[in-house]
């Protein structure tokens, strides 16, 4: 999206004329450069960029007064969305939530761009607070205004990128591969290279999902050796996890948790450690080495509190209960565990949790209980199977 075009098309909206750009505080020029400053910091997130999106959103804070009373509603929500756009690119836990809550208290846009950047990156908030299906919903209402933007190839391509990722995680698996096999095209067209992998890491784990375990590994390794190449290793790590998830698909547990302990040597983020940590827990616990799961267990519980991440404070805790044999794991998977993954569009991760609780009910000898749970995981993989 060129910034002469954008700017037309943003003055000329009936939201925003060139009479209403005139009112307020803000001269017409000098709200039209502010514009023009947000949409090319904007750009600068879509490509991946912050340090040069912080560096121009730091030239805007210290050039142009922001604030409520002295710009046009629809100039403050695009300033907020494009902070809000940033925020969200280097994961900044503290502010993404005020300023999401800042952005909702105005109104929506009578401009199709801001709206749409509005959608988007409220969409792609969703995704990284774990509300997926509120995150689709938005993101899908995004898709249907993009045909009629002058966007750019990247802009579509982060688009189609974030419904394949928020897609995968509510287990929409062919709609993750047609929407990642879009935003592949575009980025190797523009070479970006690493989020080419990233692309082929979705295509894997749907794929994996599917049972096409060829492609699968096909994607893993193209993932694999973009990520050596670019002596990205957090690109390498996530292509090593999931060559083992598969090596666990298949049954080769030491072949898995050899991929997993490769992974985590390489990790250097704590939040990102947890990924495999999760799967080692799994590997042993299956072996029936108990001792080594429950470490693993503990040392990843104690990362996921730090880092204030529920789904692994879940995963974790769940597996020690089931290793200590503490009896909480029924009020807490029935009570909690069950009703956030609902709640959060996972649908596996719902499956998978009633068929935890319904082994430990059969376990005990509680049987009408155990076919209540065995029903409930055996009807969501049903619907599951039905949607894809």
């Amino acid at each position: 999206m060129r910034n002469g075009e954008m700017i037309d098309y943003y003055r000329n909206k009936k939201g925003i004329s060139q009479e209403n750009l005139s009112q307020g505080i803000f001269p017409a020029s000098h709200l039209l450069d502010l514009v023009d400053k947000l949409l090319s910091c904007y750009e600068s997130t879509v490509r991946q960029d912050p340090k040069e999106s912080w560096k121009k959103l730091s030239y805007i804070n210290e050039e142009y007064n922001i604030g409520s009373q002295t710009m046009p509603h629809e100039t403050l929500l695009l300033y907020l969305c494009v902070k809000l756009k940033y925020a969200l690119l280097i994961f900044d836990k503290k502010l993404i939530d005020s300023l999401y809550n800042q952005i909702s208290d105005l109104p929506t846009s009578k401009n199709t761009i801001i709206e749409y950047i509005r959608k988007k990156t409220i969409g792609i908030y969703y995704y990284r607070v774990n509300d997926n299906l509120q995150s689709i919903f938005i993101l899908k209402q995004a898709l249907e205004m993009h045909n009629k933007l002058p966007l750019s190839e990247e802009d579509k391509a982060e688009l189609f990128y974030q419904i394949a990722l928020t897609s995968q995680k509510t287990s929409d698996y062919f709609e993750a591969i047609t929407y990642a096999e879009k935003a592949l095209s575009i980025y190797q067209s523009l070479y970006y290279n690493r989020r080419s992998a990233e692309c082929h890491v979705i295509l894997g784990l749907s794929y994996h999902k599917v049972h096409q375990l060829e492609k699968a590994q096909e994607n893993y390794l193209y993932a694999k050796k973009i990520g050596v190449d670019l002596k990205d290793v957090y690109l390498e790590s996530m292509a090593l996890h999931n060559l083992g998830c598969m090596q666990s698909f298949l049954g080769n547990s030491e072949d898995a948790i050899f991929y997993f302990l490769e992974s985590l040597k390489l990790k250097k983020e704590e939040d990102r450690s947890l990924f495999s940590i999760n799967t080692l827990v799994k590997e042993y616990y299956k072996l029936n080495q108990n001792e080594f799961a429950l470490g693993w267990a503990e040392e990843g519980l104690v990362l996921a509190q730090r880092n204030k991440i529920e789904e692994y404070i879940i995963h974790f805790n769940v597996h020690i209960y089931l290793i200590t044999k503490n009896p909480e794991i029924e009020k807490y998977i029935s009570d909690y565990v069950i009703d956030y993954f609902t709640r959060a569009g996972d649908k596996d991760n719902v499956a998978k949790y009633a068929e935890i609780l319904a082994e430990y009910y059969t376990s005990t000898d509680r049987y009408q209980s155990a076919c209540e749970y065995y029903e409930l995981s055996l009807k969501v993989w049903k619907n599951k199977t039905t949607l894809i």
